[in-house]
């Protein structure tokens, strides 16, 4: 596998296939009346073949169905109650709530509003009851602070619930920390590839002609800030071990790595962009990902960048 190396500048989905056999035997058994023995041999064949055409249409229409319902879990399906309990922590946290971060009086919602620093308090998160929900709004963040919010929020059982965006490092390492992550309508979920000082992005070849994987790694001969990158590679390993072990991530399908391919091939730089990517693929992930409302065009994620005041574009992921 070819690797190039490019100074750092700015899936799997399942389908169900509809498969219907019908024998002579099974239409004889089923459509035929065996005791019409008077019968044509034509008409018998009429017969055979109007039950075959209606036993297959049957199974087509069966298997669309299916297919329909495995798309609609794959973006969540969430009860009433579920729903309230969301509704009830987003008008929260919206509400004169102190920030960075704050912790309701009977500890069963946290709310983070910021940038993710290094030196953040995160005895609100501590405090937070088990099975509660934390509310989350942020452009970027430190990586080890932010992996130290996921776990907790994996060993408080927390529910994770995106409050108008959740980007970088706030997708790569929050929307994944807990057991189920809600995205409510009209909030975006992005990423980008995000490097520590002195990283550099590789782009590997796949086994997609004209979608190579991009992917932030440590240069080659390059500055290592006192073994801090190397302490970030560890924890990432051991971050994704449990929450996505047969997954590369950040998340890229390949209509994303062509697109991102295509920007590099266009401009001779790596694409300081961001990219969302569709909830059909969290099979991928052992988080539950429930979307009230996943974007359905480039245009609907180009709205919802420009509300937030993101400058960078973001790719849609269809």
């Amino acid at each position: 596998m070819a690797t190039h190396w490019v100074p750092q500048s700015g899936q799997r989905g399942t389908r169900s296939e509809a498969r219907a056999f019908v024998g002579i035997r099974y239409a004889n058994r089923h459509c035929g009346n065996s005791s019409a023995k008077s019968a044509s041999a034509f008409r018998s064949l009429v017969l055979i073949l109007f039950c075959a055409i209606a036993c297959t249409c049957w199974s087509v229409t069966t298997s669309r169905a299916q297919t329909s319902h495995e798309l609609q879990s794959s973006q969540g399906q969430i009860s009433d109650a579920d729903k309230a309990r969301y509704a009830d922590a987003l008008a929260y946290c919206r509400s004169n709530v102190p920030k960075p971060m704050a912790l309701r009086s009977d500890k069963k919602i946290a709310c983070f509003d910021g940038e993710i620093g290094v030196d953040l308090d995160l005895s609100s998160i501590e405090s937070l009851e088990t099975g509660g929900l934390f509310v989350v709004r942020s452009l970027k963040g430190d990586t080890i602070t932010t992996i130290k919010i996921a776990d907790l929020l994996l060993k408080k059982k927390a529910t994770v619930i995106v409050n108008d965006y959740c980007l970088a490092n706030c997708a790569n390492y929050i929307f994944v920390a807990s057991q189920v992550t809600f995205v409510p309508k009209s909030a975006l979920v992005a990423w980008r590839h995000l490097g520590e000082h002195g990283e550099c992005i590789v782009i590997s070849e796949t086994s997609e002609d004209g979608a190579p994987r991009f992917d932030a790694g440590a240069c080659h001969g390059g500055f290592h800030d006192n073994g801090r990158n190397e302490n970030i590679d560890q924890l990432k390993r051991k971050f994704y071990e449990d929450r996505a072990p047969f997954f590369a991530m950040p998340p890229e399908s390949v209509a994303i790595r062509k697109a991102l391919k295509g920007r590099l091939d266009a401009t001779g730089a790596i694409p300081a962009v961001y990219w969302t990517w569709n909830p059909r693929f969290s099979g991928a992930i052992r988080t539950k990902v429930f979307y009230e409302a996943y974007p359905q065009s480039q245009n609907e994620v180009d709205a919802l960048a420009a509300r937030i005041g993101l400058r960078a574009g973001v790719i849609y992921d269809p």
